[in-house]
């Protein structure tokens, strides 16, 4: 085994171990994409969001930005989470959903209510222009999908 001095780790997802002598960079790629019912609070919100991260194993720090449809722009809870995260909140509008071949899971409710077949999967996806890091998950009322930009690209910010 090689003694080093030092490690430089370049990832969006959380080391199981950290050592002093590592050097951690987390590149900001990951887009989670947001559905809620109306009304949902920014305290709600954000517990779906870190239920989601902790279970891909992504750092908080690694969002580039929240996405959702355009009927949910106005939302104040999104609105609010984003803004308590520091974050922008990018709209989608469901006729690019509508328009687009990507695969997502499709849900007949949400297909009747907001004229998409999903929310928060095909939001990430075409915001990212990525691949997805977590399938949908759902929690009182909100779900999450997060997915990942193409890496490297111009748009990455590190931490």
């Amino acid at each position: 085994k090689e003694a080093y001095r030092a490690v430089i780790i370049i990832s969006e997802f959380c080391p199981e171990t950290y050592h002093s002598c590592q050097v951690w960079l987390i590149p900001r790629r990951v887009v989670a994409g947001i559905g809620c019912r109306r009304g949902k609070s920014a305290s709600e919100i954000l517990e779906a969001l870190d239920l989601a991260l902790a279970e891909s194993g992504i750092d908080i720090r690694a969002l580039r930005n929240l996405v959702t449809i355009d009927l949910k722009a106005d939302e104040p809870g999104l609105i609010a989470a984003a803004r308590e995260l520091n974050l922008p909140l990018h709209i989608i509008d469901r006729a690019a959903i509508n328009r687009s071949s990507i695969d997502f899971q499709r849900s007949d409710f949400v297909e009747k209510t907001v004229g998409v077949g999903g929310v928060c999967e095909p939001a990430a996806l075409l915001d990212s222009k990525g691949s997805l890091l977590l399938s949908k998950r759902k929690r009182q009322g909100v779900t999450v999908a997060l997915a990942s930009s193409p890496w490297p690209n111009k748009k990455t910010e590190w931490i």
